[in-house]
Order: C-alpha cells, then sequence, then structure tokens
C-alpha cells in the first residue's frame, strides 16, 4: 500500500519536474523520505514558482507587444487629409522699419536674456548670471552678476528706485544704478511665479513647499504661509496689502500680516485642479477670477460675490481679461465677450476655427481688436487678428497672417496695430490692412514665439528667444488698456 502511494505520487510529480527541469539536465532526483507529505510540499513550491515564471514571461511580453502594435495600428491608419483650402495670406504693402536692436546672450551656459519692466530709460533684463540694464537705443548701462545657482531667473520688475529678481534660490533687490541692496536666501527648490509689487511697498513670492512668502520693497520680511499638500497655483496683491491666493481650486484672502480674511470656492472647483482660478485685481479694485467653469468677480473686501457668467460650457480657466472704460471683456476659447460693471453680458461673440485667443484690447473709436491662433482644418495654424464692434459685438474684418499670433496686440499713436508671432513682427491698420511684417530671428525658427510686446519712446520692445527693439512710433499709453493675463507667458 506504501508502494502503491509512492509510486503514484512520483507519477503526478512528474509533469512538473520535466516543465522546470529540462530534458536534457542531469536527472533530477525527489529527496526520499519516510514523510511522505515532503513530496507534495516540493511539488506545490515548485508548481507555484513555475506559475510565477510563467505569469512574468506573459506579462513582460504583453508589456513589450502594445507599444510594438500599437505603433504598427497607428502607421496603418490613413493619414488625414486638409477639410479646407489654405486661406489668403496677404502681403506686406512695404517693408519693415530699419534699425533696431537685439540683445544676444554673452555667455556659453546662458539661456538668454528676458526682458522685464521698462523704464522711462532704459530697459531690464536678466539671464542666470546677469541683470543688466539697457538704454532704449540698446547701449549698455550697466551689469551686476549674481551669485546664484539659479539655472533660470525671473525678468526684472521695476518698483520705485528698485529693481527685483527673483530665482529658484535667492531673492535679490538691486537699485536703478545696478547696486544690491539686499538678498535673501529662499530655503529649498523655489518656483517663483509672479512675483508682484505694489505702490504700498510690498512683494509676494510663491516659493517652496507650496508656501507664498511675503517681503517689503526695504528687505524685511513680513510673512510666509505654507500650504503643505495643497498646491498654489496663482497669486496677486491689492494696493491695500492684501494678497489673494488661488489654493486648490479656492481663493483665500490674506491681510498685511498674514491672516486669513475670507475663503471663496466649493467642491466644485476643488475637482477642476490646482490651477482652477487665474487672479487679477481690475483698476476699479474688484477681484476677477477665471476658472474652468466661471468668471467671477469678487468683492476684495469680505470676499462676496458681485457677480459671475458660467462660461455657458466654454472653459475660461486661461481666459484673458481686459478693462476699457466701465466695461470688461474677456476671451474664453473661441469666444470674445463684453461685460458691464455690474457683470452684465453686453454681448458676446464667436471667432470659428480660433485657439489661444489673447486679451481684446480697445481703440478709442470702440473697436475691439483680438489676436488668435487660426485653424482652419487644412493641418496648418495660422495667426488672425479680428476688428470687433463694441456695439453689438458685430465682426468688421479680419485679416489672416501667416505665423499664430501670441501676445496681445499693441495700439499705436495712429492706430496701427502690432502684433507678434512665431518669430515674426507684424503691422497693421486700423482698416485691416498687413502693412509689414519682420523676421525677429535670421534662423526661420517656429518655436520662438513672441512673449510679451512693450511700448517705449524709443520703439517697441520685445522677446523672444532674445529681447529685441523695433523703432516704430509708439506712445507710452499704446498699452493704456489694462490688460491682464499672466505676463511672463
Amino acid at each position: 500500500m506504501g508502494a502503491r502511494s509512492r509510486a503514484h505520487r512520483s507519477q503526478a510529480l512528474g509533469p512538473l519536474v520535466f516543465l522546470v527541469h529540462g530534458v536534457d539536465d542531469p536527472p533530477l532526483t525527489i529527496p526520499s523520505s519516510k514523510t511522505p507529505w515532503l513530496r507534495v510540499v516540493v511539488g506545490v513550491m515548485l508548481g507555484g514558482a513555475l506559475f510565477l515564471i510563467r505569469s512574468w514571461i506573459s506579462t513582460t511580453l504583453a508589456r513589450l507587444a502594445d507599444p510594438i502594435s500599437t505603433a504598427l495600428a497607428r502607421a496603418a491608419e490613413p493619414k488625414p487629409t486638409p477639410t479646407a483650402t489654405p486661406p489668403a495670406i496677404p502681403r506686406p504693402a512695404g517693408p519693415p522699419p530699419a534699425g533696431g536692436w537685439f540683445l544676444e546672450k554673452t555667455r556659453e551656459f546662458s539661456r538668454g536674456f528676458r526682458f522685464g519692466d521698462v523704464g522711462s530709460d532704459a530697459v531690464y533684463a536678466a539671464d542666470s548670471f546677469d541683470v543688466i540694464a539697457l538704454t532704449l537705443d540698446g547701449h549698455e548701462q550697466w551689469r551686476t552678476t549674481l551669485e546664484s545657482r539659479a539655472r533660470q531667473v525671473d525678468p526684472p520688475r521695476l518698483f520705485g528706485s528698485s529693481v527685483i529678481v527673483s530665482g529658484h534660490d535667492k531673492l535679490s533687490i538691486l537699485t536703478t544704478s545696478g547696486k544690491v541692496r539686499w538678498e535673501t536666501e529662499l530655503a529649498g527648490r523655489n518656483d517663483p511665479g509672479p512675483l508682484l509689487v505694489f505702490a504700498n511697498g510690498r512683494l509676494a513670492l510663491r516659493g517652496a513647499e507650496n508656501s507664498v512668502r511675503s517681503f517689503s520693497v526695504d528687505g524685511g520680511r513680513l510673512w510666509s504661509r505654507a500650504f503643505e499638500r495643497h498646491y498654489v497655483g496663482d497669486i496677486t496683491m491689492d494696493e491695500g496689502g492684501r494678497t489673494y491666493i488661488a489654493v486648490e481650486g479656492r481663493v483665500l484672502a490674506i491681510d498685511a500680516t498674514g491672516n486669513d480674511l475670507w475663503k471663496y470656492g466649493g467642491e466644485d472647483l476643488r475637482s477642476s485642479g490646482p490651477s482652477a482660478f487665474m487672479l487679477t485685481v481690475g483698476p476699479d479694485g474688484v477681484l476677477y477670477g477665471t476658472s474652468p467653469w466661471s468668471i467671477v468677480a469678487l468683492q476684495p473686501s469680505d470676499g462676496r460675490l458681485i457677480w459671475q457668467d458660467v462660461g455657458n460650457g466654454r472653459s475660461c480657466a486661461n481666459a484673458g481679461i481686459s478693462w476699457h472704460g466701465d466695461n470688461v471683456y474677456a476671451a474664453c476659447q473661441s469666444t470674445v465677450s463684453s461685460y458691464s460693471a455690474d457683470g452684465r453680458r453686453l454681448w458676446q461673440t464667436r471667432l470659428e476655427h480660433t485657439s489661444g485667443l489673447q486679451p481684446p484690447v480697445v481703440d478709442e473709436s470702440g473697436t475691439v481688436y483680438v489676436a488668435a491662433t487660426f485653424s482652419p482644418g487644412n493641418l496648418t495654424q495660422y495667426g488672425v487678428l479680428t476688428a470687433i464692434s463694441d456695439v453689438g459685438g458685430k465682426m468688421r474684418w479680419t485679416v489672416v497672417l501667416e505665423r499664430p499670433l501670441t501676445v496681445r496686440p499693441l495700439i499705436g499713436p495712429d492706430g496701427v496695430l502690432y502684433l507678434g508671432g512665431n518669430n515674426r513682427l507684424y503691422a497693421v491698420s486700423s482698416a485691416g490692412q498687413l502693412l509689414w511684417e519682420h523676421r525677429l530671428h535670421p534662423r526661420d525658427n517656429w518655436s520662438n514665439p513672441v512673449v510679451r510686446l512693450e511700448p517705449t519712446a524709443a520703439g517697441i520692445v520685445g522677446s523672444a528667444d532674445r529681447t529685441f527693439m523695433i523703432p516704430v512710433a509708439m506712445s507710452t499709453q499704446a498699452s493704456s488698456t489694462f490688460t491682464w493675463r499672466r505676463p511672463w507667458e
């Protein structure tokens, strides 16, 4: 009976031993024992090991096969065909203006200079190493080297007689003559984000570990707040010393001493992600916020909702907001809207096949201009400038340009509109005629969009992959329409 039982168990273990032990390998002998259950245990262990090995091999092969099969399937898909004919691109009426200057990087490992604020007689710029001041005709006034480990610093901001520069590891305040007034180390790896300075001599800095810090321009540290696991999005300040912070879909107001004033937001906004609100204080002192679901106007003293537009399904998360007179203008996705001061929608105009709408600007005649990217369906992106009547929102004209438009237009004293695209600067008349276009870099590089345009007494100062100045007739009132979007994007 014992011999038959042992023979039966040997036959049961045979397939397992065969699968694990090769046919050509020396004979594998299972240890004999007077305890019959030992062979059963060894067999179960061998079977389990075999199962795990087979599972691992199958999973690995499946993981390797998925990208290959996906790539083959995509390759087999029919290529999309254009659904629209290319739009007519007008030819410039004349050549661009001669002269101007371009600021090139001066160190091998520099990422290039980014210009910040423009003073009455100087342009301030910074790279990973230096802060410099240039005259409006491009001559260097002074250069200060910062002992910073930052790979890139924020563009310098000008406040009175102070030039403020922030990096990942240091905050520096310089005089307008280039001398370091004071510096402070910033613990941890910082994401400076928007650096905001107001007439009350305060600034706020978004820093490491989801924190916000407030300093006086004279060098005093006012307060610091850490939000632990809650991501800090946009921040802004007002003249009264209040700081407004977007934290996980809510707006938090903090007074000048660092104490909480009020909160605004709900669970629906918390599910919208860390950047659910973008914030700005309008010329009327009202706090405006844009979220994926709405545009809101809040009372800065207590957070009371003044008015709200739900957007009718349009995402307003990155909306550009402008003010002209008593009216508020907003660009959400492909729609431009005008509101009265109490939030009543005056008109709404949809711009077909557009994206990336810049904040609207308004001229003295009441014409609203909007620059955007135009995608008509022929697999190519263009730029488009649209003129809209402020009475009823009726479109007056559109002009399609070769490159997508990436910044809000500037309006010159003669009504000419200046627009920035990818490696291009355009001038368009108030009647919609392309006057000239200027290539900003010798290499026709599609990936260098213009990110800023500012008026000066000498012409337009702008920034793409490098800072430039184009001598055209401008006035410092060219940006008099109060326009907002994150200034360094």
